[in-house]
């Protein structure tokens, strides 16, 4: 019930009026709609506390708060939580119904002593239609005062950038051939009139913008609304938790999220800091644009404000406004969110089996299938929700795809083929690895350390596995060990180095059948089975351990070795690690002529849950054996010494201890300075996750007969419309996708490509990555490693490899593409079963310096004339 003192007598067409030009709005009424305001809309004084609406209440009314509190509450799991409270003048209250399906998305309080007006929706909804410039004026107050209810959750308004970065315009394109397909069904769009789409797209333009781009900085003035329309946009925002302010990330990859909000009048706080990930193209309405809008088009223009009020309840609703279910189970959390949304979501919804599947790490698979199916195919609730959930649930879904990763690498290992080459499979294997990793936070200090000679002894103490980690079929990986090799010594001597491991016990199949074909070098262990052999036996054992490392060295490869030559105790854990030290290692060393240097590498927090750490690697000076023991061949002399060094290795543990607890907090300047992927770009399968399922998903609609052709690669196939009628097959298959850089394209060759059985593949990735300001010889090395997935992969397949193009947007790269071109060629001129097609050099001959006739609009992606030429090329190696 609402408790009234007395009505105040005040015109809610005046105050709203005036109020709108203080804000530097202009909205003025006819006599006509004033009246019918007035007569309806009285301002209330509130004698007690008052709801103004409920949680899934229909819409009737939108409140406009003139003075007091307002308090917004959501209720989920018979819990109630206040999320924001509002006490500036004129903010609208109880948005959320002027959108599908018109409900209330939470109870709405005013304190006593509040005053407010009300205005009937359907008085609104009239006014839009009866002056509708008059209407638009209103969205856009209404629209601008909204903004406060985002500041409001966040608890946090920012303030003007205190030192902005430079930010880009990029380059305009004017049209995009796909623009209206790629926009209908995004959820900012869906619930426009389809019909009138093209028509408000003349109201707007395309702009592509180079990876690692500012496009605009939190709180700073804008006057903009800008649409994610290809690409991938790192959102970031400040927010207050307990009076301290903290800053948080989205990625964004979907097309159709709006990330800003315009107005057509005045500037408004821009809510996030913009980085383009990639090239990223984004549509932008400009504020002269929607002000046009509102005089030629104001219904549309209506409609625009209306749809950018939606948008403020989708930011409401990031994972900022879930700070207070931090502590719930990921399938609490999904169930909070359908509450929160719960008159929207389907009864039918995927996301309601998702929260039976999300807490448990074998069906968690599933549960995010079911969360990306309702991203990609579900209504906006769905998709909002789903959204929503990918950003709250980033640390599990790393920890999943890191679990799915561990799976892959030992299926990969385990079922390769009686003969098949150790060595390459040991380098896709650090790749693998490599990939796991950046699923997780980690740094690494001190790689000035390593030394340039790859004859090099490295040890580490030896972490416990985590359970979390262990395979279906009771494998567990050293983490530790794998991480140096995948993460220290690959990026720097092109080899994870000779791994010496225990030797399985008889009952540990799945042990094994993974060490075993990697040509580890084997030990006996405490651990391992009990050996009954003689004196000799044991001696010739132990003298074949030297001749393999003997070879090692001869190979120019590194040793690996953990001198506790045990990961089983309450001495592998990173509280009290190392535990005692075993003479093994450092007999190996003494044995070994020339005498290597023995590299430490302490390590801190493998022995925690992948979710909840950060891995941390500290690499200190080397040292000789004998710079430490005067007489290296008295196995005395070296037990004292290890008694020692154990409490000096101690210290690097609590130094790596302290590196991924001060981590964060340092400074960009320090952290440059350490190898870490704290603050870099998301991993691969978050940056193209949901890309690669739309593949799939349209693979599975469409795809009917075996293809005698399959495109793979970036977006230069993609958006090849009209590829099987230009190269004349009946049957194609398109698994290409946006923005695909070469290690993604090789990252998920498996789940994309492993289907396939014979046929013709063409392939095209290249120019994402020197955009992305990789190294001609990075390009080279991550090329090898595709080139080597797909040959395992598709062992009868032909595969032609397109050139890099020559695109205006990369003419500054023409000399870094001319080099890539050439060891391309070169390389798939050794392979049987792959070409070389040079689109490059064909295109430049053809028109010379002007290669602009086979580009779009767009000056990187091509033109009906570019995939016609493009064809043709194809068809003649066919």
């Amino acid at each position: 019930m609402k408790s009234i003192l007395k009505p105040h007598v005040s015109s809610f067409s005046a105050a709203i009026s005036d109020y709108a030009e203080t804000f530097g709005l202009s909205l003025r009424f006819s006599n006509k709609i004033s009246e019918m305001i007035n007569t309806t809309c009285a301002e209330t004084v509130c004698a007690t506390e008052t709801e103004l609406f409920l949680q899934n209440q229909l819409g009737d009314a939108l409140y406009f708060l003139v003075s007091g509190e307002a308090r917004f509450i959501r209720q989920a799991n018979g819990e109630q939580t206040r999320f924001a409270t509002v006490t500036s003048p004129m903010v609208p209250l109880g948005v959320s119904c002027l959108n599908s399906p018109g409900r209330y998305l939470s109870t709405g309080v005013v304190t006593k002593g509040s005053r407010y007006f009300s205005l009937p929706l359907k008085m609104l909804f009239d006014i839009l239609v009866i002056d509708q410039q008059a209407g638009a004026q209103l969205m856009s107050f209404i629209l601008s005062r909204a903004t406060e209810l985002l500041w409001a959750t966040r608890s946090f308004t920012p303030p003007l950038p205190a030192n902005p970065h430079h930010t880009a315009d990029g380059v305009a394109f004017k049209n995009d051939r796909d623009i209206e397909t790629r926009l209908t069904d995004t959820a900012f769009f869906a619930e426009l009139n389809k019909e009138r789409l093209p028509a408000l797209l003349e109201f707007a333009e395309l702009r592509l913008f180079a990876s690692h781009e500012i496009i605009l900085e939190e709180g700073q003035p804008n006057h903009d609304l800008i649409i994610l329309f290809s690409g991938s946009i790192e959102a970031s925002f400040s927010m207050q938790i307990d009076k301290k302010i903290i800053r948080k990330t989205r990625t964004i990859v979907r097309p159709g999220v709006a990330l800003t909000w315009a107005n057509g009048q005045c500037d408004l706080p821009a809510p996030y800091q913009l980085r383009s990930n990639r090239d990223t193209a984004i549509l932008k309405f400009s504020s002269a644009k929607i002000h046009e809008m509102m005089t030629r088009e104001p219904l549309m223009a209506s409609a625009l404000f209306q749809r950018q009020i939606w948008q403020i309840g989708r930011f409401q609703q990031s994972s900022s406004g879930l700070s207070n279910f931090a502590d719930r189970t990921q399938s609490e959390l999904l169930k909070t969110l359908i509450d929160y949304n719960g008159s929207k979501i389907p009864v039918q919804s995927p996301l309601h089996s998702a929260t039976h599947m999300l807490d448990n790490r074998f069906t968690r698979k599933f549960a995010f299938d079911c969360i990306y199916e309702a991203a990609l195919k579900g209504n906006d609730a769905e998709r909002s929700v789903a959204s929503l959930l990918t950003d709250a649930l980033k640390p599990v879904e790393r920890e999943h795809r890191f679990f799915e990763q561990l799976n892959k690498i030992y299926t990969r290992v385990t079922s390769a083929e009686a003969g098949a080459n150790s060595s390459t499979l040991r380098q896709l294997t650090q790749v693998d690895f490599a990939r796991a990793f950046d699923q997780i936070p980690y740094v690494i200090k001190g790689q000035e350390h390593l030394p340039d000679e790859p004859k090099t002894i490295f040890i580490y103490n030896h972490l416990a596995a985590v359970p979390e980690n262990e395979l279906a079929n009771g494998h567990a990986f050293s983490l530790d060990s794998h991480f140096v090799s995948a993460k220290i010594l690959y990026p720097k001597y092109g080899d994870g180095g000779q791994r010496i491991v225990r030797a399985s016990r008889s009952t540990e199949f799945w042990r094994n059948g993974y060490y075993s074909r990697l040509d580890n070098i084997f030990v006996h262990t405490p651990e391992s089975d009990r050996l009954i052999e003689t004196d000799q036996q044991k001696a010739d054992r132990k003298q074949s351990l030297y001749i393999e490392a003997e070879r090692t060295f001869n190979q120019c490869r590194p040793i690996v070795i953990a001198p506790e030559g045990t990961s089983e105790t309450s001495d592998n854990l990173t509280p009290t690690s190392p535990g005692p030290f075993k003479i093994g290692a450092f007999k190996l060393a003494a044995a070994l002529t020339p005498e290597p240097v023995i590299v430490p590498i302490a390590l801190a927090n493998f022995d925690i849950n992948v979710s909840q750490t950060i891995y941390s690697a500290v690499i200190k000076p080397p040292f000789r054996l004998s710079d430490v023991v005067d007489d290296i061949s008295d196995e005395a002399q070296i037990e004292a010494f290890l008694d020692k060094y154990r409490k000096t290795f101690r210290g690097y543990v609590e130094e790596a201890i302290a590196l991924a607890d001060d981590v964060r907090a340092m400074p960009v300047e320090q952290r440059q300075l350490l190898s870490t992927n704290l603050g870099l770009v998301s991993p691969i399968e978050e940056e193209f996750g949901t890309d690669v399922r739309e593949v799939e998903m349209h693979r599975y609609k469409t795809q009917t007969d075996e293809p005698e052709i399959v495109l793979y690669g970036s977006s230069t196939l993609r958006l090849w419309r009209d590829a099987k009628t230009d190269l004349g097959v009946p049957h194609l298959l398109n698994l290409a996708f946006g923005g695909a850089t070469i290690a993604a394209c090789q990252a998920y060759a498996a789940q994309l490509l492993q289907p396939l059985k014979t046929g013709t593949l063409v392939l095209y990735a290249g120019d994402n990555d020197l955009g992305n300001g990789m190294s001609v010889l990075d390009v080279i090395h991550d090329y090898e490693n595709l080139i080597e997935t797909i040959q395992e992969i598709l062992p009868d397949f032909e595969v032609f490899v397109i050139s890099l193009k020559p695109s205006p947007f990369r003419h500054h790269l023409t000399d870094k593409i001319n080099e890539v071109n050439k060891w391309l060629k070169g390389f798939t001129d050794q392979r049987d079963g792959w070409q070389f097609i040079d689109i490059f050099s064909a295109m430049t001959e053809a028109n010379g310096k002007d290669k602009s006739v086979f580009y779009e609009d767009d000056p990187l992606h091509m033109n009906d004339i570019g995939y016609a030429f493009l064809a043709k090329k194809i068809r003649e190696k066919l």
